[in-house]
């Protein structure tokens, strides 16, 4: 990974009698070290990783396996869960995303295709097969039941709240947030695109519907945070109504601090109007300061509280300022 960053400017004097500065533009450039590799261990592509709280180990998730890190032992590798059928016509589900619990290092979560959590704690044996807990919405609860419902309740993402009391989850069309001492239902659901969900076979046909969109808890764990198309950010509070940012795309390398739209986020853009080549899957809020990144295909995008408001209560024009664009 290399990143030049073009304009930074020097100061030098010539030293001819009138010293004079002169700007002259230098490139600094970053690059990073490969410190330790860990190979050969998936089959798969890897979708997520996840640093446990003793800051020793970690683990590494593909569709089908799970496997235990330590830091300091890149040639050691402890395949912790494997749910890959002796026959592969057999495959129900995949693992979808996975994350340690903030202050439990025993106890680590990952999601599925068919919208199950499972949460396994690492003292109970050396090959995790039964989750500990099981989070997933009865098929009975669904009022109804079609051919795109098993990709609707695919889950994406999903985090703990920094307290690890709740989890918070997102679908295609909305963000869930689950107690961990509630197994059947989450506590609340938030919808983040339901103008899409009459519109479902045309997103089948343009592979739109498989999109996988993160989500992030701010630290205090009253607002969080998700993507969608049109360049668009959803921050919702947990008691307020949720708000799009809208931010136009980055027309170079470092851009400087742009202007952006801030407008509820229900009812969004229509179908005709809605930029699917322009969406925001990636997403992550910094663990104390009010300052979200969000990415999709387009750049870097940098939102940050400004004084006297709240995240979870945004004023328009006033709450969020659009920090840095870096493409």
């Amino acid at each position: 990974l290399s990143i030049k960053r073009l304009d930074r400017s020097v100061s030098t004097g010539l030293g001819l009698g009138d010293e004079k500065d002169v700007e002259r533009k230098k490139p600094v450039e970053m690059v990073s070290t490969l410190k330790r590799q860990y190979g050969g261990a998936h089959t798969y592509h890897i979708h997520s990783i996840s640093i446990n709280s003793d800051n020793e180990t970690f683990i590494s998730l593909d569709s089908l396996r799970v496997n235990l890190w330590h830091l300091q032992r890149d040639a050691q590798r402890f395949p912790i869960i494997d749910i890959k059928p002796k026959d592969m016509a057999s495959l129900t589900e995949i693992v979808t995303s996975g994350t340690f619990h903030p202050d439990h290092c025993h106890t680590l979560m990952y999601t599925t295709s068919r919208g199950r959590m499972c949460f396994h704690d690492l003292r109970s044996s050396a090959i995790l097969k039964e989750p500990a807990k099981n989070f997933e919405i009865p098929e009975t609860a669904y009022l109804t039941k079609h051919f795109f419902s098993e990709v609707l309740t695919s889950i994406s993402d999903a985090k703990f709240t920094a307290d690890g009391r709740y989890v918070l989850s997102r679908d295609y069309l909305s963000l869930k947030l689950w107690d961990v001492n509630m197994e059947k239902k989450p506590v609340e659901v938030f919808p983040v695109q339901p103008q899409l969900a009459d519109h479902l076979p045309i997103l089948y046909q343009n592979n739109a519907l498989f999109d996988r969109f993160q989500c992030a808890p701010s630290p205090d764990g009253t607002a969080f945070a998700t993507g969608s198309y049109s360049n668009r950010t959803i921050i919702q509070g947990k008691s307020t109504p949720a708000v799009a940012l809208t931010a136009p795309v980055p027309t170079g390398f470092l851009s400087k601090t742009s202007e952006f739209k801030m407008t509820p986020a229900i009812p969004g853009p229509s179908i005709t109007q809605t930029r699917f080549n322009e969406k925001v899957l990636l997403c992550a809020w910094h663990p104390k300061q009010p300052i979200v990144a969000v990415s999709g295909f387009t750049g870097l995008d940098v939102y940050e509280q400004t004084s006297g408001s709240t995240m979870d209560d945004p004023s328009p024009g006033l709450a969020l300022r659009r920090s840095k664009t870096v493409f």
